[in-house]
């Protein structure tokens, strides 16, 4: 509905009220407004975020693999120890300490991530090795390479751990 009304100085004019309109024009104009306001996002926008996320990765997932790499280490001691406790039963039997092929072991550890060495075996000692294969091999925060040993002798039953890095989870 439009109505005239005069101001201060005394001049008509038209006025209009937006309640008084029909619905349906309303809502037209509602829909024209809320229209203009809502356009997206624009292309640059969105690669600013793609590079963000791309800068984000390529820091974050080295820092993964290494952590994935660690852990996997626990492939690595449970095999060494796994041995051990076979040496020390064949030895309780036997004179010395046996082969990989006495013992029973398994040349790869359980995972497959390490393979498995006998080496040294004497009356009183012996030298178990396991060696990274695979993506393991790229533990490179091992400081002794892709090696880990456990030497168990006479004079140090529990055994020396090398190196001592590769041994801290």
């Amino acid at each position: 509905m439009m109505r005239y009304r005069n101001n201060e100085f005394g001049i008509t004019s038209l006025a209009m009220n937006i309640k008084d309109e029909e619905p349906e024009m309303v809502s037209r104009k509602l829909d024209q407004r809320s229209h203009i306001a809502n356009r997206g996002f624009t292309l640059i926008e969105v690669m600013i975020v793609l590079a963000i996320i791309a800068i984000l990765a390529a820091v974050a997932y080295p820092s993964y693999q290494d952590q994935i790499r660690t852990a996997r280490r626990s492939d690595a001691m449970d095999a060494l120890l796994t041995l051990q406790n076979l040496q020390e039963k064949w030895r309780a039997n036997n004179t010395t300490y046996g082969t990989l092929g006495d013992i029973g072991g398994s040349v790869n550890s359980v995972d497959g991530r390490y393979t498995v060495a006998v080496t040294g075996n004497t009356a009183t000692a012996y030298i178990l090795t396991v060696t990274a294969v695979g993506d393991q091999a790229n533990d490179y925060s091992c400081a002794g390479g892709n090696n880990m040993t456990l030497t168990i002798s006479a004079g140090n039953p529990r055994g020396v751990k090398a190196p001592a890095t590769c041994w801290r989870n």
